[in-house]
């Protein structure tokens, strides 16, 4: 509580009128890049409600040699300098092998090369969290986006999805063929 009211950057003396909320929202966010949203309500005379939202890591990746937690919508949640790192936080977080990157900046989305992919990416990662199979998938390879990989049930299985067409059928016709183990 108290670190969110100093990275407000305002006092409680301080006129609630003429406090910049929009500012102090983005001072927040920059600050602690684990918070995903920041709301205000205005008690007037003298009061002022701050919701914090906090992300959860969806998912992590190594860009550039380091470690990256990320969001659902690929936000940047943290730097770690080792993987190890991330493994002892012991959080149930997908290895993703993602397409080359333009920019990784904490606390903000990442932008790649092509930002095409970044949407491709999203729609897919979308549509495997309605899957049963996501949650036992350890790794995706979206390195390529025509050449999707899943790792599964501890690595025991590798899964080529091929494009991300028809996704639906082509995840439930693997999840048959786990549960049968052909």
């Amino acid at each position: 509580e108290k670190q969110i009211l100093e990275a407000c950057g305002f006092s409680p003396s301080d006129n609630l009128l003429g406090v910049d909320l929009e500012k102090a929202k983005r001072d927040i966010i920059k600050k602690y890049p684990y918070i995903s949203d920041v709301t205000f309500k205005r008690v007037l005379p003298s009061t002022l409600i701050i919701t914090v939202t906090e992300d959860a890591p969806s998912y992590c990746a190594e860009i550039y040699g380091d470690y990256f937690l990320l969001s659902e919508d690929l936000r940047i949640i943290s730097k770690h300098d080792i993987y190890e790192d991330i493994i002892v936080l012991d959080m149930p977080v997908i290895y993703l092998k993602l397409p080359l990157i333009e920019r990784a900046v904490q606390g903000e989305t990442i932008v790649f090369d092509k930002s095409s992919n970044y949407s491709h990416l999203i729609d897919f990662l979308s549509e495997m969290r309605e899957q049963e199979i996501y949650g036992r998938t350890e790794c995706i390879d979206a390195s390529d986006r025509y050449h999707l990989v899943l790792y599964t049930d501890g690595s025991r299985y590798k899964v080529d999805i091929g494009t991300s067409d028809n996704l639906d059928t082509k995840l439930k016709f693997v999840k048959k063929v786990i549960e049968t183990e052909f």
